[in-house]
């Protein structure tokens, strides 16, 4: 699967913001992250270590991003697939046959964490660059999945 496709399967016209939008907003204004942008905004002086660990946004970046959201183009079509044919409008086909929809878009909670890791990782990259911060993304429960579901 290509870009371009995993770019229509998981953005396609759903949203105004995604996270392939946001890299091409970033792409766009990599001046916002840059070390000296970093530096006015955190008011830090010259020869704070933070400085040193500051990461750099290149479009080099910006791509490795995009290629592994690109590696996971298959395991995003099936997230879609069972988010509109089940938890979103339970289409008939697969009303009373979800064994069918998992053999037709095979999804595992692994695959699941994968996705969730790999938008952190990317997020993350983008957050320590503009203001040093770092975020984690751990369920407490069960009903967590059920919430992520819903928000995507």
């Amino acid at each position: 699967m290509t870009y371009e496709t995993a770019k229509n399967t998981y953005d396609g016209n759903r949203s105004e913001r995604n996270l392939l939008k946001f890299l091409n907003f970033v792409e766009n204004h990599r001046n916002l992250l840059s070390l000296e942008a970093y530096q006015d905004r955190m008011n830090v002086s010259n020869g704070d270590w933070r400085l040193e660990r500051h990461p750099r946004i290149t479009y080099e970046s910006i791509q490795a991003h995009r290629t592994k959201i690109e590696e996971k183009a298959e395991l995003l079509e099936n997230l879609m697939i069972q988010r509109d044919k089940y938890f979103a409008h339970m289409d008939k086909a697969y009303f009373d046959k979800t064994r069918e929809l998992i053999d037709d878009a095979p999804l595992s909670f692994g695959d699941f964490a994968d996705l969730i890791d790999l938008a952190k990782d990317i997020l993350n990259d983008y957050s320590a660059a503009f203001d040093g911060t770092i975020h984690t993304v751990t369920p407490d429960n069960i009903y967590d999945f059920d919430c992520i579901l819903r928000k995507l």
